[in-house]
């Protein structure tokens, strides 16, 4: 019976990191949770607090909620007058609630008899209307408001004057110790639009006619598991056309296929300052977001004062602080959702550690290629703690072509900036209350170690989404300048944009020129939904006309001109915009991106409501 209870414990977890547990096996536990909520539900609400509804069920099924628990056995004896009520505390047994979740020490079940004249009293008509007798208690129905409806909560109070008495189940004549304060199960509020902390404890004024004093003190409770609260703002502002009208990235619409951005155009042209606009919107709203700082375009003296009074920047030197990422760590997926997850093999990590190393040396030739190969693969094999260091001792040992090799990863091992037996904790930045925007900063290491560094961040970022993410708990990704990185087929680039949202991952790509893609990577970078066309240097124009007259009815050298014509903070924009009917409809809108210090953020917003 305890093994049975302790499993629903660890199966009703929140989705969270520490739980232990098989999150596929979680899942089927959520799913029955939001059936159990919804199965009997009638919902009757303006459309905006219905879709706001409608996320908050989907991120229930995904295990994104808070729960707080008491309970109570209620005993009616029959052949017992029994007319005061009997308190009986039960502690759970040891083992049912297992770590992270904590129960306090003085958590009970608690244990009311009652007998066959305190069962009568619950229907004594000279007893108000709200408030039943229970000996030397009541039973009190209150309205409590919930969102937008009431719901009636019952709880058990004391009287005044009454004492409340404890002994075993069967004392049904109430002989026993006197004991604390009576049970009062707590309250439970959910607000629609922010999903407030579920469980909170009733805070009205206690009425001095039927609450003790001594029910002032905190009842017994189970601690709610604190957990990320998906955030999926509805739009974010870009920015104004030239008659006033807002232009927003539709970023929370149902019918947007993917949350990726491409921003195009020439440094100074405002595109860096673009999206430290939308990562401010991103945060004003209660998302975080993640930059890969190779351009140390988002160095701190670099960014916005209000980018950082609204974001809180948290930045991570690679160069002193290391990162705290095993590049050699077997990924895991889901392919059988019947199955626990399955782990990459020797190989497949060889083969994937591998293709980072081609992507920045093209020098590598086949044979040095499959010494590599054959060093990582012997080496996460037989090796537990296998590292960057022990890689070219493998590949000294290997061959002549594996010590040329060793030669070439030098710089790359004297820097280590790895932090040997660590495991990268993306749940933690990208839920940290205090800094919204988490900036992996790699200056200071050389132009090949930054991109080998952000390849590797990359992989192991995928493989935290594909276990973890959802698309109701968008992780937006930063990366400037992705003409630099490796864009081929089953890259890293290539998995994030066209397998991202159903992970929640939110690329947003920058670049000043297309002239290193070929048109397979150019197809596949415009798989995102929303684009930005800065000012391009001269020597772009014509690409990005070429580009926007594709998916336009307007011809080249039409967007040649207007291109031309742009001024620094001014973009086209070209993605759905909301008609008036709700509905998506792509079109090409000339913008001038909104100050920072002219945008009015709702993080202050977002705190009261989550406050009440």
């Amino acid at each position: 019976m305890r093994d049975g209870l302790a499993h629903l414990t660890q199966g009703f977890a929140p989705n969270r990191g520490d739980v232990r547990g098989l999150t596929f096996d979680r899942r089927y536990w959520w799913a029955q949770l939001q059936r159990a909520v919804t199965s009997r539900s009638v919902v009757n609400l303006p459309e905006q607090q219905w879709r706001e509804l409608d996320r908050a069920l989907e991120s229930l099924a995904e295990g994104y909620f808070e729960i707080a628990w008491q309970a109570a056995i209620f005993t009616f004896w029959t052949n017992e007058p029994g007319k005061e009520a009997v308190l009986t505390p039960i502690a759970l047994p040891m083992g049912v609630v297992r770590p992270p979740l904590q129960v306090p020490e003085d958590f009970a079940v608690w244990h009311i008899a009652l007998g066959y004249q305190g069962v009568v009293s619950l229907f004594d008509d000279a007893a108000p209307a709200d408030q039943l007798s229970l000996g030397d208690h009541a039973i009190r129905v209150r309205s409590v408001q919930a969102g937008a409806e009431n719901s009636n909560i019952v709880s058990i109070l004391g009287r005044t004057g009454g004492d409340a008495k404890a002994g075993s189940s069967g004392d049904a004549a109430g002989v026993g110790r006197e004991y604390g304060p009576a049970f009062v199960p707590r309250d439970l509020e959910m607000s629609l639009d922010q999903e407030r902390k579920a469980a909170e404890v009733d805070r009205s004024e206690p009425e001095p006619e039927t609450v003790p004093e001594m029910e002032q003190q905190p009842a017994p409770r189970i601690e709610p598991v604190v957990t990320p609260k998906p955030t999926v703002p509805e739009r974010l502002l870009i920015g104004t056309r030239s008659n006033g009208e807002p232009v927003y990235w539709e970023y929370g619409h149902r019918d947007l296929s993917n949350r990726h951005l491409l921003v195009f155009g020439s440094p100074g042209s405002g595109k860096t300052y673009g999206i430290q606009c939308l990562l401010s919107e991103m945060a004003g709203q209660g998302l975080h977001s993640l930059i890969i700082d190779y351009t140390d375009g988002f160095m701190p003296q670099q960014v916005e004062t209000r980018f950082t009074e609204i974001g809180k920047p948290q930045d991570h030197y690679v160069y002193d602080d290391k990162l705290p990422l095993n590049p050699f760590r077997r990924q895991e997926q889901i392919i059988n959702p019947n199955k626990p997850p399955t782990a990459e093999n020797p190989y497949q990590v060889a083969m994937r550690v591998g293709s980072i190393f081609t992507s920045v040396y093209d020098t590598i030739g086949e044979q040095q290629l499959a010494a590599l190969l054959r060093a990582l693969e012997a080496g996460i094999t037989e090796e537990a703690g296998f590292s960057l260091a022990k890689l070219t001792a493998r590949l000294r040992d290997d061959s002549q072509y594996g010590e040329t090799l060793a030669s070439k990863l030098e710089p790359l091992i004297k820097i280590q900036p790895f932090r040997d037996g660590s495991e990268s904790n993306w749940e933690k930045m990208l839920a940290d209350p205090e800094h919204w925007v988490q900036i992996v900063q790699l200056k200071g290491l050389g132009r090949d170690i930054q991109r080998l560094v952000t390849e590797f961040v990359l992989w192991d970022l995928y493989g935290h989404a594909t276990n973890h993410g959802n698309k109701n708990r968008p992780i937006p990704v930063v990366l400037d300048e992705i003409q630099n990185l490796d864009h081929r087929p089953d890259s890293p680039i290539d998995k994030l944009i066209r397998e991202g949202r159903k992970f929640g991952l939110s690329m947003i790509l920058a670049t000043q020129t297309t002239s290193n893609f070929n048109q397979e990577q150019r197809d596949r970078l415009f798989l995102a939904e929303h684009k930005l066309f800065f000012k391009p240097a001269d020597t772009e124009i014509e690409r990005f006309a070429t580009l926007l007259a594709q998916r336009t009815v307007d011809s080249k050298a039409d967007w040649a001109q207007r291109l031309a014509k742009l001024e620094k903070g001014q973009c086209w924009s070209l993605g759905p915009v909301q008609t008036t009917s709700g509905a998506l409809q792509t079109k090409p809108l000339l913008v001038s991106v909104t100050a920072l210090e002219k945008r009015r953020f709702g993080i202050m917003t977002h705190w009261e409501k989550q406050e009440g």
